[in-house]
């Protein structure tokens, strides 16, 4: 099963973050986007392990402690400059937070035997397309550049979930497996 650690954004945000897609489904181009349901901040990225692993990803998780902590999205952004790949939300508020929860986490999946991606720096973000293709860059960055300074919401981190992604033609589906409560 494949599987990632990851925090679940709210409604106005996903909402927020659905308006933008929209704007670059407007430009020349081959974009696929999250759907509102699968929005999320990645953690940390386990990939494909069996069932014992998932166990020993379980256990990792529920024996740490994390306090709650604000986030507040602001800005857009992109990953690779050179072609563009990926097109985010930029995180202002929680950024620290959200590298410690990411070590700590990091720390007992290895302690625990499961593998995970780590590669360095983290950078806290939220996805909302990745570019397949894009005829003129220029209109994109364009977009990006309207939307560098803008809110697009805040709210308390209360968990963060062990999820199970199921790749399927229409998109992933995510399944919470473990949910870790925060103090």
């Amino acid at each position: 099963m494949r599987l990632f650690i990851g925090i679940d954004v709210p409604e106005e945000v996903k909402e927020k973050a659905e308006l933008l897609e929209q704007e670059i489904k407007s430009l020349q181009g081959s974009f696929t986007f999250v759907k509102k349901e699968a929005m999320h901040i990645t953690l940390n990225f386990i990939g494909e392990v069996d069932e014992q692993k998932a166990e020993a990803a379980t256990k990792a998780l529920s024996s740490i402690s994390i306090a709650r902590f604000p986030v507040s999205f602001e800005g857009v952004s992109y990953f690779s400059p050179k072609f563009i790949k990926v097109v985010y939300l930029g995180i202002s508020k929680g950024v620290q937070e959200l590298k410690t929860a990411f070590s700590i986490i990091g720390n007992a999946l290895a302690e625990a035997g499961v593998p995970y991606e780590h590669s360095l720096p983290y950078v806290p973000h939220f996805t909302i397309a990745r570019v397949k293709y894009i005829k003129d860059k220029a209109p994109l960055l364009n977009l990006i550049e309207k939307h560098k300074s803008e809110k697009f919401g805040d709210f308390e981190v209360g968990a963060i979930a062990l999820k199970k992604s199921t790749l399927t033609p229409e998109g992933p589906v995510y399944e919470n497996l473990y949910e870790l409560k925060l103090l």
